[in-house]
């Protein structure tokens, strides 16, 4: 009679712990999924990210040339002028 006892409590204690053990997996179940989502999250905001600082570098490239396009301008126009104010102090036309 006390091993008939003794294996009904040995099983009691393993299906305690199979029950513990089926719980915790569901809970670790419900993390990863939470992790995977976080995951695919930040890989999206890392993608955007790269995106746009591919855009704010070619922006950067644009507006690196157009400076040199006005400083270039900026040169002729102020060569115009003097030749403007040479023309009116000599009374010659621009030519």
């Amino acid at each position: 009679m006390r091993r008939i006892i003794t294996v009904e409590k040995g099983y009691k204690c393993p299906r305690e712990m199979i029950t513990v053990v089926f719980k915790k997996q569901e809970q670790l179940k419900v993390e990863n999924q939470k992790v995977w989502e976080k995951c695919d999250m930040l890989a999206n905001k890392v993608k955007m990210n790269n995106e746009m600082k591919e855009i704010l570098d070619e922006i950067k490239r644009k507006n690196s040339i157009l400076k040199g396009k006005c400083e270039n301008y900026g040169l002729e126009f102020q060569g115009l002028q003097d030749k403007l104010n040479t023309s009116v102090g000599t009374a010659k036309g621009i030519g």
